[in-house]
C-alpha cells in the first residue's frame, strides 16, 4: 500500500520488476505523474540512502530539536504522552529557559512527529 496524502510524491523505487511495471501501468491509467523506477543494483534499495537508519531515527523515543530541547514520546494503549526536556536548551551562560517557551518550541515539532508515528487519541 502506498499513501501520498499531500500529493508531493515524485518517484518510487522498487526492487521487484513485476510490481514496478504493475504500479506504473496503474498510475498511467490514473493519469498520475509519478515515476516508477526498478532497482536491480548489488545493494538492497533500503541500503542505498540508509533508509532503514532514517526510519529508526525518525521513530526513536526521543527527538532532539535544533534548540537543544529533547521531546520524548511514550505511546501507550490508552494515551500518548509527550514530554519536553531542556537539559541542553540553555540560553546565555547556560541559564535555563522558561518552560512555556520550551513547550512552544516543542509543540511545532510534535504535530509532525505524531503524524509520522501514526499516533492519535488522547495526547
Amino acid at each position: 500500500m502506498l499513501r501520498d496524502p499531500r500529493g508531493g510524491l515524485e518517484e518510487v523505487i522498487l526492487d521487484d520488476r513485476t510490481m514496478a511495471r504493475a504500479l506504473q501501468e496503474k498510475w498511467i491509467a490514473a493519469r498520475k505523474a509519478i515515476r516508477v523506477r526498478w532497482h536491480n543494483g548489488p545493494m538492497p534499495v533500503f541500503d542505498i540512502d540508509d533508509v532503514a537508519g532514517q526510519i529508526d531515527t525518525a521513530l526513536a523515543r526521543a527527538s532532539a530539536l535544533a534548540s537543544g530541547v529533547e521531546v520524548l514520546f511514550d505511546a501507550r494503549r490508552d494515551a500518548v504522552r509527550v514530554r519536553c526536556r531542556q537539559r541542553r536548551a540553555g540560553g546565555r551562560q547556560g541559564a535555563r529557559r522558561a518552560p512555556g517557551r520550551v513547550n512552544l518550541e516543542a509543540a511545532s515539532g510534535d504535530r509532525q512527529q505524531l503524524r509520522l508515528r501514526n499516533l492519535a487519541g488522547a495526547v
